[in-house]
């Protein structure tokens, strides 16, 4: 959990990989795979506004799903942003107090409570490979 609440603050940037300058919501998960050496995939070739199926289909690639209910400190939690699609476009890493993430209308890679709002939005959860 230091590793992804040590980007609390780091600027939001589409696409972004650095810690400190510039990160995203799946940089956020990238960079800290990188980190544990959990994974070496990355694709920047995606929009500002994710494609939900892309995204579901890179994170089985690289990700085991767990049930939401069984979700916990270190598992990534997918979300719907857009209320009338309710596409899978936005992910946060959960910690022991809620979730870190990093999207535009933070500014900013943000820790806060998983409140109602967000567990509303809760699409699925992943796993990093190999990790209990």
């Amino acid at each position: 959990m230091q590793l992804v609440r040590s980007f609390v603050g780091t600027p939001f940037k589409h696409q972004g990989r650095v810690p400190g300058h510039g990160l995203d919501c799946v940089g956020i998960v990238v960079v800290a795979g990188r980190e544990l050496g959990l994974i070496n995939e990355d694709d920047v070739c995606y929009p500002r506004v994710p494609d939900g199926e892309r995204l579901e289909r890179q994170l089985r690639s690289c990700f085991e799903e767990v049930p939401v209910s069984e979700s916990q400190a270190g598992d990534i939690l997918v979300f719907w942003i857009n209320k009338r699609t309710r596409a899978p476009q936005h992910v946060a890493v959960v910690t022991d107090y809620g979730i870190v993430h990093a999207h535009s209308g933070n500014g900013k890679v943000v820790e806060h409570a998983l409140t109602d709002r967000w567990r509303r939005r809760i699409v699925r959860a992943y796993r990093f490979p190999g990790v209990q």
